[in-house]
Formats: structure tokens, C-alpha cells, sequence
């Protein structure tokens, strides 16, 4: 076959996720070439076989060719994927490196990097960066803030927790030392009585960590050539005072220092303030804030979020709004990090986008996704307070050394109570009613307690090594416990009169349409909620992973809490992506609480399930789809 440009591929990729004739303004708008050069790349793809149909409604994939293309597009898939890494693996270590380096360390010939070296060039292209090339070495040039942009942003998309864990991001910063500096810091924030909000924290710390890894060898006047727009004059002392600490402690010594401590200031600014004190707001209205306050009660209410603490919440909340109000209004694009949070985080998101259409529609503005992603970081750390708070345990204890119950409660209480509620303290398990029996995780001193119960075995005096035994135990009670509901949940609410195998080509508008049709058939929802379904898709996709796709109502009123589901082996064709599975959810509103653990819990499950996916076809029935999801 022929080989194609990457420009030719993207052509393909564009034309393939249609199915319908594709105009050649939509083209070249996305792709932003000439209509001539267009024409020009579908001639020299078509030079050996009509693998593109053209005609006065635009182009189309030859049916004859489609399998063919979608082999050659799931490579290019695979090769984007090594031109991200090969990218991180060049910034993180920052400098010029022998090909065969990176050749021995990505476990590929020299000829395969050669070929993949376009690919690098047009990713890079985007941050206004290329490669370089000279005697067998190859670096990264261009600006530094593009580069440190383009490594943040790497480095968030390839991260599954963006709230609480700075340990994920270790590996990408090989050369710092990221536990010491990460403390260090935390501990000057608050040696000088400083507080950032916990949810803002770890995005500062991964900015620190960027600028930290890229500066060492950097001259820029990036930000000196704007006029400074700082009003937090504590935010300026603190930037300071981490740039000393760096350069005493850690003994990094910058080029431009001055540069460095701008760059920390601009992180920090808007959302540093003194201990005791709430974040800046004074500059907001009442009538601003009272009306942010309100959509955010009435979104959490609305999704089943009542354990948050939304008034601590609001204060920096409502100060990220009027900022990224300002941006929409005047089409800024602010992008501190890229975080994919719709693909690991997707009922966070969603929450996210209740809240900005909201917003959107008040102030008559348009809120791209990339802002989407920023307040979903505020209501992910939110979310993941109030699901700690919630995620207890019921312990029993049981022991027939004398006293050792005691022992154990006040050691299990003083380290780990605010995960645990102990239900009771018997001698031996056969003390236990039944219904606590069935319930509870057991925490015992007796090794011949029968196997098949939730225990976890500790010596009777409990040491640090039991109390340790006793967290990993009781994390693995909830999972297992949120995993049982949510299965639960999938086996009440699929039916046989809910689920479909087809083998039919259809687009997105095509399978919602299909189920929706379904679900007014069967009169569990009303004509209008096609339109809803619409409505909240086109906020934002709702495919994942390039996998599956969760449609859903924005507005939870079907008439009953049913699941749809669809397996169709010819694909469905959801924006750019191609997938086999769609389920539609359909809420009762008195049963708002299961759509949050239906929705969460079903992404979750369908993430990482290589058994499903990997068996589709063999899929001919709801058994054989619960066989494959359950399992």
C-alpha cells in the first residue's frame, strides 16, 4: 500500500470517523491547509486504489477499504502514543541526547525513530517548538514556557488521581528530589502562615516541580515583557522565600533568578492567603457570590452531594469563577495544566459540567472544556473530603485474650477512627448475630477464624505493622463494598427488555436516538428526553477511553431508573472515535443517589476490562455481557 504523510493520515482519521460525506471546508478548517493541498493528499492516497470516495457532498471512506483504514489508524494510534513519551522522555532530560539512547530506552530501531520523527515534529508544532537534529543528537528547540507547558501537560494526561497524590508524578522528575522539596515547601507555606487550599495545592506543587526540572539551563524574558498584574503582595514574599529555599537547601542556583520567582508568584496569586484569613473576595459582589452559592447548592443537592462542605468550598470557588468568567468574556486561554479529568475522574466531570452550563447560560458566555477541567479540580478535591468522611467501615473485634479487645479498639480508634465504626466485641466469632456477621470486617487475634469471612488477622496487642494490616484491609472492605453495590445496581436496573446486540454502522446521534427510541417504547421516559440526551452531549462527549460512551439526561426525571445498554459490532462512530458499547442511563428522580454510584461505578468497572472488550463479538446476550463485566 501506499504510505502516507501524517498530514494524510489526520485526513483519513477526520474522513473515517464520519458516516456520512464530509465537506472539504471542514477539512481544511480542521486541519487548517488549502483546499488545493486537500485535493492534492486525497489524489496520492487514491493513487492505487479509490479508498476515498469524493463527490458534491464531499468525501467518504470506500466501504470496500474501511477495515483496512481502521488497521492503519489504530497504528497511527499506537505511534502517537510512543511520540508523547519519546517527548516527555527528551524535556525531562533536558538536554541534547544520542539517538540511540532513546532508540535502547523505548526498545525500537533506529529507522522506526526516524519515521516517528514527523509525528514528534507536528506535536510539537502545536506549542510552537520543533526537534533538532545534528550528528546523531537530538533536542528539543523553542521557547522554555512552551516546553514546560507541553511536559505539564504530558505529564497530567498520562496521571489517574489529580487531587490528593503527589507520589504519581515521581517518575516524570527523575532528577529532583520531589518528596523533600514537595515538604519543604509545605513546610515554609505554613512556617510563615501561609494556607493554600488543599485542592489547589498538588497543581501547584506539579507547576513548582516543572519550572524547578526546566530552569537550571533556561535565559527567558517571557514574562518580563508584560507588565505584572500581581495584587497578592503575599504571594510575591512567599515566592521568595521558596526560591531561597531552594537555593539554600537543595543548592539550585537559576540563571534567571528574578524570572523563577515571577513564575511562583503567578502560580500562587489569587488563591495564598494569611492563616485565619478566607481567600480574597472581597472584590466580588453579594449578588455575584449569592448567586454562584445557589448553583452550587442546587447542583450538589441535585446530585446526591449533600455530605460537602460547599461553604468552605466557595470562598476560593467563587474567586475562580470571576476569573475564568473574565478569560470567557475575553477569549483568554488560560491553561495552567491540561487535565483529561472526563476520561479518570468522569463523575467528577460531569458534575463540572452541570455547573458550567450553568454559569455559562447566567453570564451568556461560552466555557471551553479545557476551564471545564479547572473547576472540575476544585469539586474533585471537594468530592473526594466528603467521600473520606463517608467511606467508614463496621469492624467487629474479636479476641479471647483478656483485655486484648480493649487493646486493639484504642489503638484502632486513636490511628485509623475516622475511617471505622466498631459494632461490637466478642470472643469468638460464633458470637456474632448473623446480620453483622454478613456486614462487617472482622478484625481478630484468632487464626482459625473461618476463610471465607471479611477478617483480617493481628497479633493482641496491636502493633504499627497491625494497625497498617488493618488500613489495607479495611481500603479493600470498601472497594469491595462500593464494587457489590454498583453490580447490584447494574443487575437491578438491565433487563433483557434493556439490552441489544446490532450489527448495524451508526453515528452517536444514531445509537442515542436507537436507545431513547427504545426506552419511549417501553414508556420509561417522556418524547423529550431524546432532546435532553442531545443537549447534554453536545456540552460535552460523553465516550471514553475511545471504548464506550455513557449518554445521559442533564435532567433527572425518566419516569423509571432503568440502564440501556448496546453492543454493536460494526462500531459506532462517536466523534472521532469508533466503539462497541453504549449505555444510556435513564434517572427517576427519587433515585438520584444511584445515577452517581451507577455512573461513577459503571466507568470504572469498564476502564481497565480487557475480558469485555476483548470478547465483544462474542457477545450474543445479557448473560454473556454480565459473564464478561462482572466477572
Amino acid at each position: 500500500m501506499v504510505k502516507f504523510t501524517i498530514r494524510q493520515l489526520e485526513i483519513l482519521k477526520i474522513i473515517s470517523s464520519c458516516n456520512e460525506y464530509i465537506t472539504s471546508k471542514a477539512i481544511t478548517s480542521d486541519l487548517d491547509i488549502t483546499r488545493r493541498t486537500l485535493i492534492n493528499d486525497i489524489k496520492h492516497i487514491n493513487q492505487e486504489k479509490e479508498i476515498i470516495i469524493s463527490n458534491n457532498k464531499g468525501y467518504l471512506i470506500n466501504d470496500s477499504f474501511i477495515e483496512e483504514i481502521d488497521d492503519i489508524l489504530a497504528d497511527y494510534q499506537i505511534e502517537e502514543e510512543n511520540v508523547d513519551k519519546i517527548i516527555k522522555y527528551i524535556l525531562i532530560k533536558n538536554n541534547s541526547l544520542i539517538v540511540n539512547e532513546i532508540t535502547e530506552y523505548f526498545y525500537i530501531s533506529n529507522s522506526k525513530f526516524l519515521k516517528l520523527l514527523p509525528q514528534i515534529n507536528a506535536q510539537l508544532k502545536l506549542y510552537d517548538l520543533k526537534i533538532e537534529r545534528k550528528n546523531n543528537h537530538v533536542s528539543i528547540i523553542g521557547d522554555e514556557q512552551n516546553k514546560r507547558q507541553l511536559l505539564g501537560n504530558i505529564i497530567h494526561n498520562e496521571s489517574y488521581s489529580f487531587f490528593s497524590d503527589i507520589d504519581n508524578f515521581k517518575d516524570y522528575f527523575p532528577n529532583i528530589p520531589v518528596n523533600e522539596i514537595c515538604l519543604e515547601t509545605e513546610n515554609l507555606i505554613n512556617e510563615y502562615g501561609y494556607t493554600i487550599p488543599k485542592y489547589y495545592e498538588i497543581n501547584f506543587l506539579i507547576n513548582l516541580l516543572v519550572t524547578i526540572s526546566r530552569n537550571p539551563f533556561i535565559i527567558s524574558n517571557a514574562y518580563e515583557k508584560s507588565p505584572s498584574t500581581i495584587r497578592n503582595y503575599d504571594a510575591r514574599i512567599l515566592a521568595y522565600k521558596i526560591n531561597e529555599m531552594l537555593e539554600t537547601k537543595f543548592h539550585m542556583h537559576y540563571i534567571n533568578k528574578l524570572l523563577t520567582i515571577k513564575e511562583i508568584e503567578q502560580t500562587l496569586d489569587g488563591f495564598i492567603s494569611r492563616n485565619g484569613e478566607k481567600p480574597r473576595v472581597f472584590d466580588l459582589s453579594d449578588s455575584f457570590v449569592k448567586m454562584i452559592r445557589e448553583i452550587v447548592e442546587d447542583t450538589f443537592n441535585y446530585y446526591y452531594l449533600t455530605s460537602i462542605d460547599y461553604q468552605e468550598f466557595l470562598s476560593v470557588f467563587c474567586l475562580h469563577v470571576s476569573e475564568m468568567i473574565k478569560r470567557c468574556m475575553n477569549s483568554i486561554s488560560y491553561v495552567p495544566t491540561n487535565i483529561s479529568i472526563k476520561q479518570n475522574a468522569p463523575y467528577v466531570y460531569e458534575v463540572a459540567v452541570s455547573i458550567a452550563s450553568k454559569i455559562a447560560k447566567n453570564f451568556n458566555i461560552n466555557i471551553p472544556e479545557v476551564e471545564i477541567n479547572l473547576i472540575a479540580i476544585h469539586i474533585g478535591y471537594a468530592i473526594e473530603q466528603a467521600a473520606e468522611k463517608a467511606s467508614i467501615a463496621p469492624i467487629i473485634l474479636v479476641s479471647s485474650f483478656p483485655g486484648s479487645n480493649t487493646i486493639l479498639a484504642d489503638k484502632i480508634v486513636k490511628e485509623i477512627g475516622y475511617k471505622v465504626q466498631i459494632m461490637g466485641f466478642y470472643s469468638s466469632t460464633s458470637d456474632i448475630p448473623y446480620r453483622l456477621y454478613k456486614s462487617c470486617l472482622i478484625i481478630t487475634t484468632e487464626e482459625d477464624v473461618n476463610r471465607n469471612i471479611r477478617r483480617c488477622i493481628v497479633s493482641p496487642f496491636a502493633s504499627d505493622k497491625d494497625i497498617i494490616k488493618v488500613q489495607e484491609a479495611i481500603t479493600t472492605f470498601i472497594k469491595e463494598k462500593n464494587a457489590n453495590e454498583v453490580s447490584n445496581l447494574i443487575n437491578k436496573y438491565l433487563t433483557k427488555d434493556t439490552f441489544y446486540v446490532l450489527n448495524e454502522k451508526m453515528d452517536k446521534y444514531e445509537a442515542i436516538n436507537f436507545l431513547c427510541e427504545k426506552a419511549l417504547d417501553n414508556n420509561d421516559v417522556l418524547e423529550d428526553f431524546h432532546n435532553q440526551v442531545i443537549s447534554r452531549e453536545n456540552l460535552s462527549s460523553t465516550c471514553f477511553f475511545d471504548k464506550f460512551a455513557i449518554p445521559h439526561s442533564n435532567i433527572q426525571n425518566a419516569l423509571s431508573t432503568k440502564l440501556y445498554v448496546m453492543v454493536n459490532n460494526t462500531k459506532v462512530t462517536w466523534n472521532k472515535s469508533k466503539i462497541n458499547l453504549v449505555c444510556l442511563i435513564l434517572i427517576k428522580r427519587d433515585t438520584n443517589d444511584d445515577f452517581r454510584k451507577l455512573y461513577a461505578g459503571l466507568s470504572d468497572i469498564l476502564y481497565d476490562n480487557n475480558l469485555l472488550f476483548n470478547n465483544i463479538d462474542k457477545i450474543k446476550n445479557l448473560d454473556d455481557f454480565l459473564y464478561f463485566l462482572l466477572k
